[in-house]
């Protein structure tokens, strides 16, 4: 009985009838890493020490369980072994994978998952380009968004740019130039990119307001000196003379200061309280205003798109929801929130971020607006997002601020030099966060959004908390 395997021009290996010697030079060149035959060598030896081979026209090698085939020492490394009714063997060296057009297959990773383009379509527009200094974004973000395809899903932590892409969406990191891009855009453009479309939307950071910065610091020094309470330094607080947005963060620190403890605790806070005690009375001072018919909603329920449109069941945390009499009519922006204990996981973290850019998306389309405000809060962090429509098919994701609420009073003073920050996201929410001034250029700039069931065909749910993730916090 004989046994062979030769290596042909392309990822397949036959299997014949061969002598024991062939089996024996195998086994050398794999223990010389020259084939990545390991698993398959266990089945070999199994066969070569029993001889219970069956070989017919096609050379059919009958499986067993790996109970049988593989010794008790080896079942930690056991391989997934699986069949169908054809007959053949293949090999594919590329995938790390064994399998034969039987069906049978050992696979080293047992996360691969084939990609799917099915249903998913990127097209170039014939015009209305971004160009950014004689760049041509738009085509480039089109090669972008074709590179998607592959054999096997991608990791969503390490590639969130072309799940974002894929969505339609450019997402505009500064400084930070992700692998996927760069075979495309160079750094240098990438930069301009960001600069030219954050120049298109009045996008800048703001100064700090000195005067406003001393009088906060005043009253909050004087509550942590006890020469007044908490409601006392809330309504000097209200009751300072700002310009609208300085005021907001001034009622927003009003509100914080009353739920903030004492000192910092060693609890963690699950979400429910996290929102409820930190960051509620936060965005509700800065977007909450009933009288301009403005309402800031923990909702976790579909949005007005997903229910009008298609049925989908897919929830924001928050929304930032216009009234007209006793309906509501118009979302500004969506968030989603995750307790401090989820920071390390960069799936999820990544697969939020989607959530909030898609019905961001679907609100921009479908209302006609100059823009919409993303939120993502991973703890007390809050990210601030504004997602536009510069170009015909490409939408902008640009980085607005990320904000650190204090865990308690006694970080309370730090935290009101954040008044730059915010007074940059009121800024943009007050003037981009309308309906489009040209609502018909709008409307024809727009593309298809890919669903989120559409995203799984190309990005694996595998996790891996190792895996570089550009969306992760870093506190270094």
């Amino acid at each position: 009985m004989r046994i062979e395997i030769t290596k042909c021009s392309g990822t397949a290996a036959g299997i014949k009838s061969c002598n024991k010697t062939s089996i024996s030079k195998i086994k050398s060149k794999s223990n010389a890493g020259k084939l990545r035959l390991q698993p398959l060598l266990l089945v070999l030896n199994y066969f070569d020490n029993n001889d219970n081979i069956s070989s017919s026209a096609g050379s059919t090698i009958q499986q067993r369980t790996t109970d049988e085939i593989l010794p008790q020492e080896q079942e930690q490394g056991r391989q997934v072994i699986s069949s169908n009714n054809a007959s053949g063997t293949e090999l594919l060296d590329n995938n790390d994978t064994i399998s034969s057009s039987s069906g049978s297959a050992i696979r080293k990773q047992p996360n691969d998952e084939k990609l799917s383009l099915e249903g998913i379509v990127f097209s170039l527009p014939d015009s209305d380009h971004l160009i950014v200094n004689g760049f041509n974004l738009s085509y480039a973000f089109h090669q972008l968004q074709q590179s998607v395809s592959a054999k096997w899903k991608h990791s969503l932590e390490e590639h969130v740019h072309l799940a974002l892409a894929s969505t339609s969406v450019l997402w505009l990191t500064r400084n930070r130039y992700p692998q996927d891009v760069s075979a495309f855009i160079s750094y240098a453009n990438w930069n301009a990119a960001v600069d030219s479309v954050e120049e298109m939307y009045g996008i800048k950071r703001q100064p700090i307001p000195l005067v406003v910065t001393s009088s906060l610091i005043s009253i909050v020094d004087d509550l942590l000196n006890e020469k007044i309470n908490r409601e006392q330094a809330n309504v000097r607080m209200i009751s300072l003379s700002l310009e609208p947005n300085a005021h907001k963060f001034a009622k927003a620190l009003g509100l914080l200061l009353q739920k903030l403890p004492n000192q910092p605790l060693e609890e963690d806070f699950g979400e429910a309280e996290l929102c409820t005690r930190f960051v509620d009375p936060f965005l509700c001072g800065l977007f909450d205003s009933p009288d301009h018919n403005v309402y800031l909603r923990w909702t976790n329920e579909s949005t007005l798109e997903a229910k009008s449109a298609n049925g989908s069941n897919e929830r924001p945390d928050i929304c930032i929801t216009k009234s007209l009499g006793v309906r509501w009519t118009t979302n500004l922006g969506y968030g989603e929130a995750k307790s401090a204990a989820r920071d390390q996981d960069n799936y999820l973290i990544c697969w939020d971020l989607l959530k909030v850019t898609i019905f961001c998306k679907e609100a921009l389309d479908s209302q006609q607006m100059e823009g919409m405000l993303g939120m993502q809060i991973i703890g007390r962090t809050i990210k601030f997002y504004l997602l536009v429509l510069p170009a015909s098919g490409l939408y902008g994701l640009i980085d607005l601020a990320v904000i650190k609420l204090p865990d308690s009073l006694q970080n309370l003073t730090s935290f009101v030099t954040e008044v730059a920050n915010v007074l940059k996201v009121l800024d943009a929410f007050d003037r981009v966060c309308v309906p489009a001034s040209d609502a018909p250029t709008i409307m024809s700039r727009c593309t298809p959004t890919v669903s989120m069931a559409k995203l799984a065909q190309l990005f694996t749910s595998s996790r891996n908390r190792k895996k570089r993730c550009h969306v992760k916090l870093r506190n270094n």
